[in-house]
């Protein structure tokens, strides 16, 4: 079994950057979303010395194998410390609940799949002069495309397994109204980014004449389209045997930017090159 799990599937989109850094009981990155929870002791440490960290690291990489390998009802906490190489009594110094370690193991493997996708280029967000986070000298059409190719490339083609953490936390929420509060919180202010980042994108195509006009608050809607279309991608991966699946980021992130092209007979003459290239 490998040391870390692979990029988590589900709410692909959604990473929470500083959870590897911070823990649920002791609330940095819950209070990080403005949910006004308490800095705890355990907190302070975990931000001033490496240790804690590393700790809170091994915890939720293991409580992702467990999870994803038994499913969240047959896990217990026990076998996540032993997994983790720790007391069972060391994991509740960090989490307050399984349910609350099954949400936190979830944002931590968002979070790995954010860091994988920015080494293929897909950052999410935007820059402080409200632009997207990508190569300025890259052409707008370039841009477009590689961007949804980096997060396909990255979700598609990895291992499926670990859907079912996603899967598991959606039940769980259904019996915990605040854990469902905090998932939403959470994992929606990252989809908004996501959002933001894909019209972005879209509207510096359209000020530079390639792209179709749409106005804002129409295109919002095919933002939101492009961000639950890539999710369900990755349902879809579980059940066709595709001969082209090594190739579907290019082909899917190539068939998107058609649809926005004035002339999309044009699109391979942009795409020709190094991809730091216009």
């Amino acid at each position: 079994m490998p040391s870390h799990p692979p990029p988590q599937r589900r709410l692909l989109m959604a990473g929470a950057l500083c959870v590897t850094t911070m823990s649920l009981r002791s609330g940095p990155w819950i209070a990080h979303l403005g949910l006004d929870r308490p800095v705890s002791r355990v907190t302070m440490q975990a931000m001033s010395s490496p240790a804690p960290v590393a700790t809170l690291d091994r915890i939720l990489d293991a409580a992702c194998r467990c999870f994803a390998e038994s499913g969240f009802a047959a896990t217990r906490i026990s076998d996540i410390a032993k997994a983790a190489g720790i007391g069972k009594g060391t994991v509740y110094e960090y989490v307050r609940s399984k349910e609350d370690l099954l949400l936190d193991s979830c944002l931590w493997a968002a979070s790995r799949n954010e860091q994988a996708m920015g080494e293929h280029g897909a950052h999410r967000g935007l820059d402080p002069q409200g632009q997207p986070a990508v190569d300025p000298n890259l052409h707008p059409v370039r841009a477009s495309y590689e961007v949804l190719r980096g997060v396909l490339q990255v979700l598609l083609l990895q291992n499926q397994e670990e859907n079912r953490l996603f899967s598991d936390l959606q039940t769980v929420c259904q019996q915990r109204p605040d854990l469902l509060a905090r998932t939403r919180e959470a994992f929606g202010c990252k989809l908004r980014d996501w959002m933001d980042t894909a019209m972005a994108l879209a509207k510096r195509g359209m000020a530079a004449g390639y792209f179709h006009h749409i106005p804002d608050h129409q295109y919002r809607w095919c933002a939101r389209l492009i961000v639950a279309a890539v999710d369900g991608l990755i349902w879809q991966r579980n059940f066709l045997d595709e001969e082209d699946g090594e190739n579907m980021p290019e082909f899917i992130a190539a068939a998107w930017v058609r649809l926005h092209l004035k002339h999309p007979e044009e699109l391979e003459r942009y795409l020709v090159g190094p991809a730091g290239s216009g």
